[in-house]
Protein backbone atom coordinates (compact mmCIF):
# COMPACT_ATOMS: atom_id res chain seq x y z
CA UNK A 1 0.00 0.00 0.00
CA UNK A 2 1.14 3.43 -1.14
CA UNK A 3 2.07 5.91 2.05
CA UNK A 4 0.25 9.22 1.28
CA UNK A 5 2.14 12.56 2.32
CA UNK A 6 -0.08 14.49 4.76
CA UNK A 7 -1.13 18.14 3.70
CA UNK A 8 0.45 20.69 5.97
CA UNK A 9 -1.38 23.93 6.81
CA UNK A 10 -0.28 27.03 8.53
CA UNK A 11 -1.60 29.37 11.12
CA UNK A 12 -3.47 31.06 8.95
CA UNK A 13 -5.30 28.17 7.21
CA UNK A 14 -5.94 26.22 10.63
CA UNK A 15 -7.89 29.49 12.17
CA UNK A 16 -10.03 29.68 9.16
CA UNK A 17 -10.69 26.04 9.81
CA UNK A 18 -10.84 27.30 13.43
CA UNK A 19 -13.42 30.02 12.20
CA UNK A 20 -15.75 28.48 9.74
CA UNK A 21 -16.36 25.28 12.16
CA UNK A 22 -17.14 27.48 15.20
CA UNK A 23 -19.29 30.26 13.74
CA UNK A 24 -17.18 33.03 14.38
CA UNK A 25 -14.73 35.86 12.57
CA UNK A 26 -10.93 34.71 11.83
CA UNK A 27 -10.20 37.73 14.17
CA UNK A 28 -11.79 35.65 16.88
CA UNK A 29 -10.27 31.97 16.04
CA UNK A 30 -6.79 34.01 15.67
CA UNK A 31 -7.27 35.27 19.13
CA UNK A 32 -8.29 32.21 20.58
CA UNK A 33 -5.42 30.17 18.63
CA UNK A 34 -3.14 32.97 20.27
CA UNK A 35 -4.53 32.64 23.70
CA UNK A 36 -4.58 28.62 23.90
CA UNK A 37 -0.39 28.59 22.35
CA UNK A 38 0.62 31.69 24.96
CA UNK A 39 -1.17 29.56 27.63
CA UNK A 40 0.10 26.43 26.72
CA UNK A 41 3.25 27.77 26.36
CA UNK A 42 2.95 29.68 29.97
CA UNK A 43 2.11 26.08 31.33
CA UNK A 44 5.23 24.24 29.71
CA UNK A 45 7.59 26.99 31.15
CA UNK A 46 6.41 26.31 34.58
CA UNK A 47 6.92 23.03 34.06
CA UNK A 48 2.95 21.83 33.98
CA UNK A 49 1.77 18.97 32.73
CA UNK A 50 -1.30 19.69 30.58
CA UNK A 51 -4.11 17.34 30.09
CA UNK A 52 -6.79 17.23 27.48
CA UNK A 53 -9.43 14.49 27.84
CA UNK A 54 -9.89 13.13 24.57
CA UNK A 55 -7.06 14.93 22.95
CA UNK A 56 -3.71 13.79 25.09
CA UNK A 57 -1.09 15.77 26.85
CA UNK A 58 1.54 18.27 26.47
CA UNK A 59 4.86 17.61 28.69
CA UNK A 60 8.22 18.40 30.09
CA UNK A 61 10.84 15.27 29.42
CA UNK A 62 14.57 15.83 30.47
CA UNK A 63 16.80 15.09 28.11
CA UNK A 64 20.72 14.42 29.31
CA UNK A 65 23.64 16.22 27.57
CA UNK A 66 25.72 14.05 24.65
CA UNK A 67 28.26 14.36 21.97
CA UNK A 68 27.07 14.79 18.62
CA UNK A 69 28.84 14.93 15.23
CA UNK A 70 29.05 18.30 13.66
CA UNK A 71 27.69 17.09 10.10
CA UNK A 72 29.54 19.60 8.27
CA UNK A 73 33.08 19.51 9.96
CA UNK A 74 32.39 15.87 11.44
CA UNK A 75 34.05 16.99 14.87
CA UNK A 76 32.62 15.89 18.29
CA UNK A 77 30.17 18.33 20.37
CA UNK A 78 29.20 18.60 23.40
CA UNK A 79 25.23 19.00 23.60
CA UNK A 80 24.15 20.24 26.95
CA UNK A 81 21.33 18.58 28.80
CA UNK A 82 17.65 20.21 28.26
CA UNK A 83 14.21 19.80 28.29
CA UNK A 84 12.27 19.26 25.04
CA UNK A 85 8.41 19.21 24.92
CA UNK A 86 6.94 15.77 24.54
CA UNK A 87 3.16 15.27 23.26
CA UNK A 88 1.44 11.63 24.37
CA UNK A 89 -1.99 11.31 22.04
CA UNK A 90 -4.99 10.32 23.87
CA UNK A 91 -6.42 6.45 22.84
CA UNK A 92 -9.32 8.18 21.45
CA UNK A 93 -7.40 10.58 19.17
CA UNK A 94 -5.47 7.55 18.26
CA UNK A 95 -8.67 5.52 17.12
CA UNK A 96 -9.96 8.63 15.48
CA UNK A 97 -6.90 9.14 13.25
CA UNK A 98 -6.24 5.15 12.58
Amino acid sequence: MEKKEPIKIGKAKFVEMMATKNEMTKYEAAKAYDAFIGTLTEALEKNIEVLMMGFGSFHLTSVKARYALNPLTGKKIRVKAHKRVAFKASSRLKEKVK
